[in-house]
């Protein structure tokens, strides 16, 4: 699955083959506009290193394009697998009736937590800045309301 962002060329390396890109990611409702904020004021900043396929100069917007799969299977490597595997182990040492089957499943779903995070560790992304962008077209996208479940 490829996901896409904007942001703001920081940094362009000699040759202009390679930039930095600044996301700026906002959480749900945190920018102001909105008259309800239920979430707190989550804004974070993302630097990253991409290919320069749209030919960006310092201060451009860009789309930034990257593969979100081995992310998504990092996730789940991390939150679902060691759920699935303790409870997959509980019930086997339950049925074997095996001493502690609770703190075995426990042990496995520890053991697959830290495999998971060691995996996920690993994962690296390739960005690619596949577009210029207009910023006065972005201003208004990105504070707007539009996507608020609550409006």
């Amino acid at each position: 699955m490829i996901n896409n962002q904007v942001g703001q060329v920081i940094a362009v390396e000699p040759g202009g083959r390679t930039v930095t890109v600044e996301i700026k990611r906002a959480g749900g409702c945190s920018h102001g506009s909105c008259n309800h904020q239920i979430f707190q004021n989550v804004d974070m900043i993302v630097r990253v290193r991409a290919a320069n396929a749209a030919g960006a100069q310092l201060g451009d917007f860009v789309q930034v394009s990257f593969e979100t799969t081995d992310a998504l299977w990092a996730a789940f490597q991390v939150y679902i697998a060691p759920i699935v595997v303790g409870l997959m182990v509980y019930a086997v040492a339950g049925a074997l009736a095996a001493p502690y089957p609770g703190l075995l499943g426990l042990t496995a779903a520890v053991i697959s937590l830290f495999i998971g995070l060691k995996r996920g560790n690993r994962v690296r992304s390739d960005y690619t800045a596949v577009r210029l962008l207009d910023p006065d077209a972005i201003q208004q996208d990105q504070y707007s309301c539009q996507n608020c479940p609550f409006r």
